[in-house]
């Protein structure tokens, strides 16, 4: 497993860049307020980074998040892409799970000190043309 630091990338960068041919962002909402969101942002090489995966501690296990993500999956299938990636902490056990079962793999991870804390970053890959 290999050990790097993948460059942030964050909101601000993602309007500056934004590109609606290969950018997505998914909103859900319910009664008038955003409860969810993921995005997939563009990368070289024909790779694609999941980002902002959220959703509101409510709607956890209502199967919102389940929709988003495949919507994203989705879309990154439909553009033929190669790769799609997401950054995470070993302390996103729920989340790590759901991303195992859906055949991402752990590509590399790195300790590090955030929120008075260590912790590792990870990095799990989905090769697409797997699919």
């Amino acid at each position: 497993m290999r050990s790097h630091r993948t460059p942030r990338f964050d909101f601000y960068e993602f309007l500056e860049h934004y590109n609606p041919e290969k950018d997505k962002i998914w909103l859900a909402t319910y009664n008038e307020k955003i409860i969810g969101c993921i995005a997939i942002l563009s990368k070289p090489n024909n790779e694609a980074q999941l980002r902002w995966f959220l959703v509101h501690p409510v709607f956890r296990g209502t199967g919102v998040g389940k929709h988003l993500f495949t919507k994203a999956i989705a879309h990154c299938q439909e553009q033929q892409l190669k790769n799609v990636y997401l950054l995470t902490t070993d302390e996103q056990h729920k989340a790590i799970t759901m991303y195992k079962k859906a055949g991402f793999q752990l590509t590399a991870s790195m300790k590090l000190k955030q929120w008075g804390k260590t912790m590792s970053e990870e990095r799990y890959d989905l090769d697409l043309t797997k699919s």
